[in-house]
């Protein structure tokens, strides 16, 4: 059974290391009121670090960030980079975890170690979703301007489009009478040129959660069966008599028999 045991936690630990790598951990959707179009992107480790040629699915997404300012753009986040470091940090100590539950798990007995270690990295990627849900928050209610990470000129123009797009619309409407509504152009050039309408964590933090869960289940499965294990030795057994006490015991009840006899 220990070979199981080690065999399960190591197989579940070692998941954690292809699903951090090629499962998406985010998912962004954006639309433009300006092109009145949207765009969609998972991005993953393999996205991001991997050839350029897989990320030609979207090349919207992918001309974005190849013209993005990192630094600038770290920058521009402000007080969101906080909860963004919580979240990313999470993930990189959840993968050592699970590395250290493969190293507890097949090199010593020490169980309550790697239950413990199972619980942690449960534990940490609840504080990467959450820390996650803070960052995402003020790019949904459109508290924070997404066309800032692309940096200060392209804010500027942007905003400057959408007040001519405001000046031009009214104007038109007011000229043109309904035929100026019809046109659309203030809802369009008015509007927010970028609107983040989802941002949250995706089916690579979701298998973690559960690659963790099953680990905890699988480590508390097994000392449920050493506890039963344990109470079962420890269940008084009839006592072994020695040849000689088996010898004495004999000629004792002989003894009481003839004295029944008589």
């Amino acid at each position: 059974m220990k070979y199981v045991y080690k065999a399960g936690c190591a197989l579940l630990a070692l998941a954690v290391i292809p699903v951090l790598y090629f499962l998406p951990f985010c998912y962004l959707r954006v639309s433009s009121s300006l092109l009145q179009g949207s765009f969609s992107q998972e991005v993953s480790l393999q996205w991001l670090l991997g050839p350029k040629d897989i990320r030609t699915s979207n090349r919207t997404f992918t001309q974005a960030l190849e013209s993005m300012d990192y630094k600038e753009a770290w920058e521009s986040l402000g007080a969101l980079r906080t909860p963004l470091i919580v979240f990313l940090s999470a993930l990189a100590l959840a993968l050592l975890v699970a590395l250290a539950v493969v190293i507890f798990a097949l090199f010593t007995k020490k169980r309550a170690v790697v239950t413990s270690l199972s619980g942690g990295g449960l534990l940490l990627l609840l504080v990467a979703v959450i820390a996650f849900g803070i960052f995402a928050a003020p790019f949904l209610d459109g508290s924070f301007d997404p066309l800032t990470l692309l940096g200060e000129d392209m804010a500027s123009i942007a905003q400057g489009m959408g007040t001519i797009g405001s000046m031009l619309g009214g104007l038109l409407s007011s000229l043109l009478g309904g035929l100026g509504s019809g046109l659309d152009l203030d809802e369009r050039l008015g509007g927010k040129i970028l609107q983040v309408d989802s941002l949250n964590t995706a089916s690579a933090v979701t298998t973690l959660l559960i690659l963790f869960v099953l680990l905890l289940v699988w480590c508390f499965a097994f000392h449920i069966i050493d506890i039963i294990r344990d109470t079962d030795r420890r269940q008084p057994a009839g006592k072994k008599l020695s040849p000689v006490e088996r010898a004495k015991k004999k000629a004792k009840q002989q003894q009481r028999e003839q004295k029944k006899k008589k």
